[in-house]
């Protein structure tokens, strides 16, 4: 677990507001920054999501912190906001809220179509 205490000073976070952050006790925290304690696989995902990095980079496997989306997995809404607008940073939550209204709107009127 070396990454996480390099990982926590990068975010601008002590210990005790990250502990916060993720909802676990602050001495739980210690313990994991300081490798008393080793994570079990929970709580590596909740650390590499927290951080926005894979769980390979969390434990010093890769250099690489991009998070590898597992094969089918769910696109996130950063992922779907970079594909509609094309990364542009000027979407509002109320633009990306219309566009889901759209979509569920286009789903059921193809569901109702099949009906008929």
């Amino acid at each position: 677990m070396i990454k996480l205490k390099q990982l926590r000073q990068n975010s601008g976070r002590n210990m005790k507001e990250t502990a916060q952050a993720l909802g676990i006790p602050y001495t739980t925290y210690i313990s994991y920054e300081k490798e008393d304690r080793e994570p079990n696989s929970e709580m590596l995902i909740r650390f590499a999501n927290f951080y926005g990095v894979s769980i390979d980079y969390l434990i010093g496997k890769t250099d690489d912190p991009t998070p590898t989306p597992a094969k089918g997995s769910p696109a996130t809404d950063d992922d779907i906001k970079f594909a509609l607008f094309g990364g542009d940073g000027e979407i509002t939550d109320e633009m990306y809220e219309e566009v889901k209204r759209f979509a569920a709107f286009v789903k059921q009127r193809e569901k109702e179509k099949g009906k008929n």
